[in-house]
């Protein structure tokens, strides 16, 4: 997997956050994404958007990685993904 790739997202499974948050600190979670949600669309005019999430111990996370790698070298090109599978 690239080196080179940075920790930039923090994410976190919804259930741990049920089983492990009482509610005032969901409420308190779910407030702070509000604020810096509302906060990217008013001062940047960035909507919220969606991510495949990929654990790094699976085995196929190098697979994976190759694939994303491959659409950022050829953004204009076609993937062959079975190169890759």
């Amino acid at each position: 997997m690239a080196e080179e790739w940075i920790n930039k997202y923090v994410v976190v499974k919804r259930g741990d956050l049920n089983q492990y948050l009482n509610r005032d600190e969901y409420q308190q979670f779910q407030s702070l994404l509000e604020k810096v949600r509302k906060a990217r669309l008013d001062q940047e005019g960035k909507y919220p958007q969606n991510y495949f999430v990929v654990n790094k111990d699976e085995p196929y996370a190098e697979c994976v990685a190759m694939l994303i790698e491959a659409g950022w070298q050829k953004k204009d090109s076609k993937l062959k993904l079975d190169k890759f599978v």
